[in-house]
């Protein structure tokens, strides 16, 4: 699990719209943090449908097959593994995507619905009013929540009590986790509850208690090279962005890892979904069967837990 930065398609980028929620690098203090319902335990996807039920009479994405695919949703698939699945797609298809925008697993999921993007990803279960809809989902992979602090951070391992503690700013230095006598300075990624990363970790760890001051970025790419570069920094992140000079807390005793993600063992992990509005077919179709081959799994396994063979 991990990987390199992405490296897109020519002629194609991604639009984060998360980044106008905030100014880059500057400290605020997170006043409210939504409480959302709890995701499903691990070992209970695989008892899970591999994919929803498409809506009666709805279209399998925005527009028509003659336009452009579009994605929307979650930076944790978007800024890793999306755009080799992309160029596996375009080689295969012979047709261009279209555009790629990283607004977090909430909104991508609103976009697909309201017909405004044809396929989300999404960094976490369904909520149960988005099954209510009847969307078609499925499985693409799995993914460790890593808590990333400097490499050089005497701090190995915390339970989830102890991350609450911390991200609420009830513990204020390293020093009382069995640290340096140094500040403890938070970064997360802008957007809030809005992304999947953040949704898990508030509803999980935080238990719907507010942040403490934090640092912000906008996306957890750049929240987890910030911790590289400052010794005292801490972030959750998914551990697609793991890189030098940074590590993951082994969280409950449990270090996050391909084995302990499919084994269920380690406590923050998640499904990565892919979304539309009712079975894919044509371009959708292609894409999505792409995804799920063994070349398109291939990929995922270079950022994430892949699928099981038979899923």
């Amino acid at each position: 699990m991990g990987g390199a930065p992405r490296a897109w398609p020519p002629g194609l980028r991604a639009e984060g719209r998360g980044g106008r929620l905030a100014r880059r690098g500057e400290v605020w203090k997170v006043e409210r943090v939504l409480s959302l319902r709890s995701l499903l335990l691990l070992p209970l996807l695989a008892l899970l449908p591999l994919a929803g039920c498409g809506r009666a009479g709805a279209g399998s994405g925005a527009g028509s097959d003659a336009e452009p695919l579009r994605y929307s949703g979650s930076s944790t698939v978007g800024d890793s593994v999306l755009p080799q699945l992309v160029a596996g797609y375009e080689a295969l298809s012979g047709e261009r995507f279209g555009s790629v925008e990283l607004p977090g697993s909430s909104e991508g999921f609103a976009a697909v619905m309201e017909g405004r993007a044809s396929v989300a990803g999404m960094s976490r279960s369904l909520h149960s009013s988005e099954k209510a809809q009847l969307p078609y989902w499925t499985i693409l992979g799995y993914d460790a929540l890593a808590v990333f602090v400097h490499a050089q951070n005497p701090v190995r391992a915390l339970s989830e009590a102890q991350l609450k503690a911390l991200f609420t700013g009830q513990v204020a230095r390293w020093s009382e986790l069995g640290g340096e006598d140094a500040p403890v300075e938070l970064v997360v990624q802008s957007g809030g509850a809005a992304h999947g990363t953040l949704s898990l970790f508030q509803e999980q760890v935080m238990e719907g208690a507010a942040l403490g001051p934090v640092r912000l970025f906008t996306t957890a790419r750049e929240c987890v090279q910030y911790v590289a570069s400052h010794p005292h920094a801490v972030t959750p992140a998914s551990l697609a962005f793991a890189g030098e000079g940074t590590r993951a807390l082994a969280v409950d005793g449990v270090a996050p890892d391909a084995g302990s993600v499919r084994s269920g063992a380690y406590p923050l992990g998640r499904p990565l979904l892919l979304v539309t509005r009712a079975a894919p077919t044509g371009k959708l179709r292609t894409f999505f069967d792409y995804a799920l081959s063994g070349a398109g799994q291939a990929q995922v396994a270079r950022h994430f837990v892949p699928r099981a063979s038979n899923q």
